[in-house]
């Protein structure tokens, strides 16, 4: 994804990411450590401001990028839409959240995530802040 500061040099990204970088599809089995991730994540609380509402900036996520099992549990705790647009819609932090674990486990032990979105990072560090205590969202 091209970063808001990135336009004027997104042809040239474009073409070192076509270079360099391969889709990957979460396996059943990464699909399931990311659902006990975001259980775990959900469990201790996720703020209003992180809750699914039908905004211009939603983040959306295609159905068969994640289990159904996954989608319930994201449904049943407010943060994603009912998929019937043919997507998800994420509050934008939330999805940033969502993707970030879904990097962190493809990327395993031996790559390294990388992202041009330092909002992705500060998004989860809220959301853990004000989980913890240490922190207002």
């Amino acid at each position: 994804m091209i970063g808001p500061n990135q336009r004027e040099d997104e042809k040239a990204i474009r073409e070192a990411f076509e270079m360099v970088v391969k889709p990957r599809a979460l396996t059943d089995l990464e699909k399931d450590k990311l659902f006990l991730q975001l259980e775990k994540l959900v469990a201790g609380g996720v703020p209003e401001s992180l809750r699914f509402k039908v905004q211009v900036d939603n983040y959306k996520m295609y159905p068969e990028k994640l289990s159904q099992k996954i989608w319930e549990l994201l449904h049943d705790a407010g943060v994603v839409s009912d998929g019937s647009d043919g997507y998800y819609g994420l509050q934008r932090d939330f999805g940033l959240i969502v993707m970030g674990m879904i990097a962190d486990i493809c990327a395993g032990g031996t790559r390294r995530k990388v992202t041009n979105y330092q909002d992705a990072h500060e998004a989860f560090s809220r959301l853990v802040a004000t989980q913890t205590g240490e922190g207002v969202f």
